[in-house]
């Protein structure tokens, strides 16, 4: 089962906690590789924890990616996970949902507005790798079908909420308003 983060390495972005994640996932004896995909220089505590963790197996780090070779990798993986303790709505998970990949997110910022839990995607809450576990279990042991059902819905809330012609009409709407007064 193939997760993956795409962002940069920065304290707010909580790859720490999805570290703690796959180190719960190894224990439980799920076959899985994770994947970041970030800029900037590797924290030290992130290597730490995988060196600490022994996750050295299961555990990748790219360096960034040119964005076409980027979409290629998330569109090959099985799950994203946001698990960021600050967002606002992230375009990675959106792009995610569009894309057909599952989406397992914290409910910083604005991600609640994208993500409805069992819906669309799963939502934990922030700072917590068990449940962020468990909803990728929860995903892992779903038939075929309602795994599906999740990715459709989570392209229509993409088609029907966060279309470019929804968004330029929304913002029209406001500077319209704001104009008027």
């Amino acid at each position: 089962f193939e997760i993956i983060s795409i962002g940069r390495f920065h304290w707010k972005k909580g790859y720490h906690y999805a570290i703690d994640t796959m180190k719960i996932l190894k224990d439980k004896k799920v076959d899985f590789s994770y994947t970041i995909i970030a800029q900037g220089k590797v924290p030290e505590e992130i290597l730490f924890l995988i060196n600490e963790y022994d996750l050295h197996d299961e555990v990748n780090i790219i360096p960034g990616m040119k964005f076409d070779d980027l979409i290629k990798r998330l569109i090959r993986s099985d799950m994203l996970i946001l698990p960021s303790v600050e967002e606002g709505i992230a375009n990675v998970v959106l792009e995610s949902m569009a894309a057909g990949v599952p989406v397992v997110t914290t409910d910083c910022g604005g991600m609640n507005e994208a993500v409805e839990d069992k819906v669309n995607g799963y939502i934990v809450r922030i700072r917590e790798p068990e449940l962020m576990a468990d909803k990728i279990l929860d995903y892992i042991s779903r038939d075929d079908e309602s795994g599906y059902k999740i990715v459709k819905n989570a392209k229509a809330t993409i088609e029907n909420k966060f279309s470019p012609e929804r968004q330029i009409k929304e913002f029209a709407d406001l500077y319209n308003t704001i104009l008027s007064k």
